[in-house]
Order: structure tokens, then C-alpha cells, then sequence
């Protein structure tokens, strides 16, 4: 008689034990697989930039975000916690003219991981200068300029040598006309 209740209490505890240890996972909950979505203002996709660029991100996520990075060619310029946005005033002078991209990645709290890229141009050399030899001579002074819609001068450079390049660029130029000038005087004989 003990065996048989011993028996019963071995095959009921074992119920039991095995019911306890089974998965614990609160099925109620679903599974968070969802990446954060990212949007990217101030950079549009093949634009053109230069001098400083106000660049804006934000992300959203079905549950929520953790984090966010932004990247310009694959190196981290700025990064927040527990925030859905970041602002960055990027100096883009700091940069050489050409092909750049920035990366935006965001994190949500399960770590599933968004990421949108914009490649774009870097062009802060507003006017690239070569004269030929044929064209300049000795004893003329040579002068260009760059000016505004309104005549007012962004920038000048003197030429003096033929066949050298001249990059005219000016950092705090924020509009997007300009026009180009070349004074010539002849030296006095």
C-alpha cells in the first residue's frame, strides 16, 4: 500500500515538476520583429550641399526607440538615447567636394536594428578657375569674382599664374545664385 501511494505521488509530482519547468514565455506578449522606420530631412538623396547643413532624423517603431546614430561615411557623427529624433548642424567645409553618404540608424528596445543611407555631393568650391597661357599675359592683373543677385561681393581671387587652378569657395555664402566676374587691367607703362 505504501508502494502503490508512493507511486501515485511520484507520477503526480512528476505532472507537475514538468508542468512547472515547461516554457515560461508570456504568450499574450508577441514577439517585437519590427525595425524602426527612419526619415531623413536637411539631405535629399543625389542633392547637392555645401557650407553647413541642417540635418534631421527621426524613427518610429511599433513598440518603441532606443536609440539613434548618425553616420557621415560610415563614421559616427552624433548619437542619442531614448530619444525618437536628432538634430545635427553639420560643417560640411570640413569635408572634401564630392560623393558623400550619410547613414541613420535607429534601435528599437527588442535591438532590431533600421538604417537608411542618402548619397549626396559635397560642393563647396563654387567656382573652379583655370586660365590658358594664351590668354594671360605679364603685365595684366587679373581679378575675378563671385557676387550675389543683389552686386554684392561673396568672393575674389587674383590670378597670376596661367595654367594654375583657383577654387573660389566662401564658407558663410548661404544662397544658391551667384555670379562670376573677371576684371583685367593693364599694368602702367
Amino acid at each position: 500500500m505504501y508502494f502503490r501511494n508512493f507511486l501515485r505521488f511520484a507520477v503526480i509530482g512528476s505532472a507537475l515538476f514538468f508542468q512547472s519547468c515547461g516554457d515560461d514565455s508570456d504568450t499574450d506578449q508577441p514577439l517585437d520583429d519590427t525595425k524602426p522606420e527612419i526619415t531623413i530631412s536637411g539631405i535629399d538623396e543625389g542633392g547637392s550641399i555645401f557650407n553647413t547643413v541642417n540635418i534631421e532624423a527621426s524613427a518610429t517603431d511599433d513598440v518603441s526607440v532606443k536609440s539613434m546614430e548618425l553616420y557621415l561615411d560610415n563614421e559616427l557623427i552624433t548619437s542619442n538615447e531614448d530619444q525618437i529624433s536628432l538634430t545635427s548642424a553639420w560643417d560640411s567645409n570640413d569635408t572634401n567636394d564630392g560623393t558623400h553618404t550619410i547613414k541613420v540608424v535607429a534601435t528599437d528596445g527588442a535591438g532590431n536594428k533600421g538604417e537608411k543611407e542618402i548619397s549626396f555631393e559635397v560642393k563647396n568650391i563654387l567656382v573652379s578657375i583655370t586660365l590658358p597661357s594664351e590668354i594671360v599675359y605679364e603685365e595684366v592683373q587679373y581679378l575675378v569674382f563671385l557676387s550675389d543677385e543683389d552686386g554684392n561681393v561673396i568672393t575674389s581671387q587674383e590670378i597670376k599664374n596661367a595654367n594654375q587652378t583657383y577654387e573660389l569657395r566662401k564658407s558663410d555664402y548661404s544662397g544658391s545664385t551667384f555670379y562670376l566676374t573677371q576684371i583685367s587691367k593693364w599694368a602702367d607703362i
